[in-house]
C-alpha cells in the first residue's frame, strides 16, 4: 500500500501570497496602533464616521483571520509537513491553530 505523496513546494505565488498578507498585517497595525502619545490613524475615520469605520474594521478583523489560516495551511503543508513528516492539515484545523494562538495572545 504505498501512498502516491505529491510533494508541494514553495512557489512564487505562495511567496507573493505570503508577502501580500505580512504586508497587510503591518498595515493594520500601523493603522490601529498609535505611535507614542499620537493618535492611531484609525481615530481620525473614527471621528468622522463611528459606524461605518466599525464596521470596516470588524470585516478587515475577519479578512485577516481567514487568510492568515489560508497561509498557515499553505505553510504547514508546504514546509513542516515535508520537514518533519508529520500529517497535512486541512483549512479548519489551520483556522483552530490561529483562533487559539489568539486567545493565548489576548492580554
Amino acid at each position: 500500500m504505498a501512498e502516491n505523496i505529491k510533494y508541494k513546494g514553495i512557489t512564487f505565488s505562495f511567496n507573493l501570497a505570503l508577502f501580500a498578507y505580512i504586508f497587510y498585517a503591518c498595515l493594520m497595525a500601523y493603522l490601529f496602533e498609535p505611535e507614542s502619545d499620537k493618535r492611531a490613524p484609525i481615530d481620525v475615520f473614527y471621528d468622522m464616521a463611528p459606524e461605518i469605520s466599525m464596521t470596516v474594521c470588524a470585516f478587515m478583523l475577519v479578512f485577516l483571520i481567514l487568510m492568515a489560516a489560508l497561509i498557515i495551511h499553505g505553510f504547514w503543508n508546504r514546509f513542516i509537513s515535508n520537514i518533519f513528516s508529520i500529517r497535512e492539515i486541512n483549512y479548519h484545523e489551520s483556522l483552530s491553530i490561529i483562533l487559539i494562538y489568539g486567545l493565548f495572545t489576548i492580554p
